[in-house]
């Protein structure tokens, strides 16, 4: 597949889905399936207008505005869903078995080096390459947590300033390296020539078969209450796996 048919958007993965049947499907939303829950989420921000409205408290609202078009676009996918959308894939294992096997056109990966592990660990072919829409991708950064009854804060601090150093996040990027997560930094605000260096050579680690990075940071959006979570897993399967 060329870089020019590929999806970018929700919108532009109904048009590929209607002209490509039996040639997609996603995770199921539910506990333990949090991908498939992120996967319906992304696609609620998109149809919505943006993720910038769902940042902050829940808003009961605002899901019951948006929620009913969300649920008639993944319906509307189903007949040209791998089975006729008759069953979904429970977990990533199963996402790359079924892409493997050329049953399915796409899997997925929250990792920054794509699908360079799974194709380490021989699970995806060696030509599968690692893409991200324009828009409205959840992503995380990994936390420190100091416990307010901490014996020793100030060493924990200081770990937490060791971590965040930007010669530590290069190392922890690169895939070698078994960690293999994005940059907890902006490194558009480091400085230093040796850390842009170190920063530089870590993304070039990432090989082919990783999206650009540059792209994923600028889809990036954050996650929102925990109150959507079970709200749009219960309701994904109420309305698209039972309806």
């Amino acid at each position: 597949m060329s870089e020019d048919d590929l999806p970018r958007s929700y919108a532009e993965l109904s048009d590929w889905i209607a002209m490509n049947p039996g040639r997609f499907s996603y995770i199921a939303p539910g506990p333990g399936a949090f991908q498939g829950t992120r996967f319906v989420k992304q696609a609620l921000f998109e149809i919505s207008g943006g993720q910038s409205q769902w940042v902050g408290e829940f808003n009961q609202e605002l899901y019951d505005e948006h929620a009913p078009a969300l649920w008639d676009m993944l319906n509307s996918w189903e007949e040209n869903l791998w089975r006729g959308g008759e069953t979904y894939p429970a977990s990533i294992g199963e996402m790359h078995e079924l892409f493997a096997n050329n049953e399915i056109d796409f899997t997925i990966t929250q990792a920054i080096s794509g699908a360079g592990a799974p194709i380490a660990a021989g699970t995806i072919p060696p030509t599968s390459r690692a893409f991200s829409f324009d828009d409205n991708m959840i992503g995380d950064f990994n936390y420190v947590a100091i416990p307010y009854n901490a014996p020793n804060k100030a060493a924990a601090l200081l770990l937490a300033d060791l971590i965040l150093r930007p010669d530590r996040q290069a190392e922890q990027v690169v895939p070698e390296n078994g960690f293999g997560l994005a940059f907890g930094i902006d490194v558009s605000r480091v400085t230093d020539e040796a850390d842009l260096a170190a920063l530089e050579a870590a993304v070039n680690s990432l090989g082919d078969a990783a999206a650009d990075p540059a792209d994923l940071a600028a889809s990036l959006v954050s996650d929102i209450a925990a109150e959507y979570q079970a709200l749009v897993e219960a309701d994904w399967e109420a309305n698209v796996l039972q309806g």
